[in-house]
């Protein structure tokens, strides 16, 4: 008793943490020989050995007993079930079945792949450059094309590694704003056309405006004013608002992200209490991805409450 309880244990301490759906060692294993069997038929006699286990030979009539055993030997071993061998052994043979048919050499029956190195949506504030792969498996790819908005096809260069670029040219001058689509399709030699591969674009160059209702020019501020107005993004999405006393540290103003409204209290810690008259700008940051330009520095005169004076005698 006391030697079987041992042997017990030793064996419980190599389990390995394995889920028990599926069964993801004999998937591997069955993806294995279902690959050689359905290429070489099932009915092939074969030997195999194990560096783990020097010496030992285990001989197998078919591929298909060589996994059989594999996924029991897993369940012999207490690491899994029964129904994780049954689900291991059917995705094995699914994915066999894919791989063979993908890399089917005899039949080209796959339309080529087109990868884009630009994920989509993209907005910007200029023309872009685009890059990316087209990729068959066997005939190769024999030609690319692009269609912008909907217009007629244009063709795509590309080398012998597929790798290929296309710079967009819409206008700069505010006509061409907006959203685009580009929508690029691949053939092989084989006729096999891909889906089309869509990347969507926003192009936006006009700089964003301000309305402020709140203040206007020569307007006294104090502890009490509020800045309130919108901001319109004129094509794409604003993603900061903020605002400067006299060219001095930049103030963040909140705002609705679907209309641009804000409504914040004036910070007047950021004014130079020296000065008896103030400017204050409005401000939006040039973007990357997400925002076209800044706005020209827009300068608005404010005054400042004047400090008390003290009380003087006459002479």
């Amino acid at each position: 008793m006391q030697r079987r309880l041992q042997i017990h244990l030793a064996a419980a301490s190599h389990h390995p943490g394995l889920p028990r759906v599926h069964l993801g060692a004999f998937d591997v294993q069955c993806r294995c020989c279902n690959h050689p069997r359905q290429r070489l038929g099932d009915n092939v006699a074969f030997s195999a050995a194990s560096p783990g286990l020097p010496g030992v030979t285990r001989s197998f009539a078919s591929f298909d007993q060589a996994a059989q055993e594999a996924g029991r030997s897993r369940v012999y071993g207490g690491i899994h079930y029964e129904f994780s061998n049954q689900a291991g052994q059917a995705a094995g043979r699914q994915l066999a079945a894919y791989v063979l048919d993908t890399f089917n050499l005899t039949a080209d029956t796959q339309a080529p792949k087109v990868i884009l190195d630009q994920a989509s949506p993209l907005v910007t504030n200029h023309n872009v450059t685009l890059t990316g792969q087209v990729l068959d498996n066997l005939s190769g790819a024999e030609t690319l094309q692009v269609r912008i908005d909907g217009a007629d096809a244009l063709p795509v260069a590309f080398d012998q590694n597929g790798q290929f670029s296309l710079a967009t040219t819409f206008a700069t001058d505010g006509t061409a704003d907006g959203s685009h689509t580009l929508a690029f399709i691949a053939t092989d030699h084989a006729g096999n056309a891909a889906r089309p591969v869509n990347l969507a674009l926003t192009l936006d160059t006009k700089a964003p405006t301000t309305t402020i209702v709140s203040l206007t020019d020569g307007a006294t501020v104090d502890v009490t004013s509020r800045l309130t107005g919108a901001a319109d993004p004129t094509g794409s999405s604003l993603i900061k608002l903020a605002y400067v006393f006299d060219g001095g540290q930049a103030v963040p103003v909140s705002f609705v992200s679907t209309t641009g409204e804000f409504d914040d209290a004036l910070d007047l810690s950021k004014l130079n209490a020296a000065r008896t008259r103030s400017r204050l700008r409005r401000w939006t940051p040039p973007a990357t991805l997400r925002r076209a330009r800044s706005t020209s520095p827009c300068l608005r005169s404010f005054r400042s409450p004047s400090p008390k004076q003290p009380n003087r005698r006459r002479q």
